[in-house]
């Protein structure tokens, strides 16, 4: 965070100290250790993905898309280089102007062909940082099955 706090809008930097004090209040209400934590944005990068594509080696900006309120859409081809030989996907930042710069103020997730058909077309950053929380307090996911939420006495 100390290197990307700089490029992040103050919007995003608010939903990420969200995150993180919903995750604390995760540890607060499931103090056991082998508990695994149920945010999926642990499992991402900013910006890159879950999995071996955690650590991008190369990146390539494909283009820049206008969008109607003034931010821009920039699409980014990231490359890894796993065992199997190297593979790489999509993801797209957008981009707004905040304080006479351009920052970036959430990233979208593009679905590719590694990605399972059942997933989504894309998905925000913003979104997944929310997932199972209110404001900074976790809360769970309901009857979802993965949800880390105690039982009710």
């Amino acid at each position: 965070m100390r290197f990307f706090a700089p490029y992040l809008s103050s919007e995003l930097l608010h939903r990420i100290d969200l995150a993180r004090a919903c995750q604390a209040d995760f540890f607060r209400q499931n103090p056991r250790p082998d508990l695994k934590p149920a945010f999926g944005w642990l499992e991402f990068g900013v910006f890159t993905g879950g999995d071996e594509r955690a650590s991008p080696g190369t990146f390539q900006i494909e283009k820049k898309e206008a969008e109607k309120d003034g931010a821009f859409r920039v699409v980014v081809r990231l490359t890894w280089r796993p065992p199997d030989g190297p593979g790489f996907w999509h993801v797209a930042a957008i981009v707004v102007p905040e304080e006479n710069r351009f920052v970036v103020d959430n990233v979208v997730f593009l679905k590719d062909e590694n990605m399972s058909p059942l997933a989504p077309a894309e998905w925000r950053l913003s979104e997944e940082l929310s997932q199972g929380c209110e404001g900074p307090h976790w809360v769970g996911y309901g009857d979802r099955q993965g949800s880390q939420k105690p039982p009710e006495n």
